[in-house]
């Protein structure tokens, strides 16, 4: 995955549901990321629901709405949508920003 970023990449979500959302840089995601896989010995895994891509010369936005799930149950672990913005270098096009934001009782997701 590192190398579908750009060097300057940032990660920005909220780790557990309900906290403040924290910024993370290609190092610190990694080891985060890794922990929590660990963390998680049935495995989970992300169905997308919906995606939606602006592009605009050099730089594209996607909003990816999501679900989590656990593989061995089907059983729901959290719904969400990441934001992810690309800038284009070089010919290819680097992930610059992914920034996710969970579903809450407050905020449902978006319609589709």
């Amino acid at each position: 995955m590192q190398a579908l970023c750009h060097p300057e990449v940032q990660f920005v979500a909220p780790y557990t549901l309900g906290s403040a959302p924290q910024v993370a840089r290609w190092p610190q995601f990694q080891a985060e990321f890794q922990a929590y896989i660990a963390s998680a010995p049935q495995g989970v895994h992300e169905r997308v629901l919906h995606t939606r891509i602006d592009r605009y010369g050099t730089i594209a936005q996607a909003f990816v709405t999501f679900e989590a799930y656990v593989p061995t149950t089907g059983v729901l672990t959290g719904r969400g949508v990441d934001s992810i913005q690309f800038v284009l270098v070089g010919g290819e096009w680097k992930v610059l920003s992914f920034t996710t934001q969970y579903e809450t009782s407050t905020l449902p997701l978006p319609p589709v």
